[in-house]
């Protein structure tokens, strides 16, 4: 038991040398402790972010499939969904056209008209009466 006891304190002693080595390449690649955090908290909120964009995507291509809707109408989603803002029909329409090459105002206006009779997205009054349009967020894509 003794050997057991020796041993383990060994492996604890051999551990804490090889954290005290990394901790010194850290400190010589980055500078300090705090600077490492940072750079991990910034890749962390990237992943996130990056990460909400696929799940975005894939609910977005899922939805497509299951609610029977093209790819102007998926433009229109991601446009809505990235502004995180409601937004007018010029502002989709140039958005969607940055997009994908291409976009009308007047398509785009019948496909907001239909995506709106289908709940897809929402319809608001701006303050000098213009359409505004979000994402119907009680459509859980």
């Amino acid at each position: 038991m003794a050997e057991n006891k020796r041993s383990l304190e060994e492996r604890l002693i051999d551990l804490a040398g090889r954290l005290e080595r990394v901790e010194k390449l850290l400190l010589k690649e980055t500078g300090s402790v705090e600077d490492l955090q940072q750079e991990l908290r910034t890749l962390r909120g990237v992943v996130s972010a990056v990460g909400s964009f696929v799940g975005l995507a894939s609910s977005l291509r899922n939805a497509a499939q299951n609610q029977n809707y093209g790819d102007i109408e998926r433009h229109i989603l991601e446009t809505l969904h990235k502004a995180g803002k409601p937004l007018n029909i010029s502002q989709i329409t140039r958005e969607v056209k940055a997009e994908r090459g291409t976009a009308s105002r007047r398509i785009i206006a019948k496909k907001l008209s239909a995506m709106q009779e289908k709940e897809l997205v929402k319809m608001d009054e701006g303050i000098r009466g213009e359409k505004l349009y979000s994402p119907n967020s009680a459509n859980t894509y």
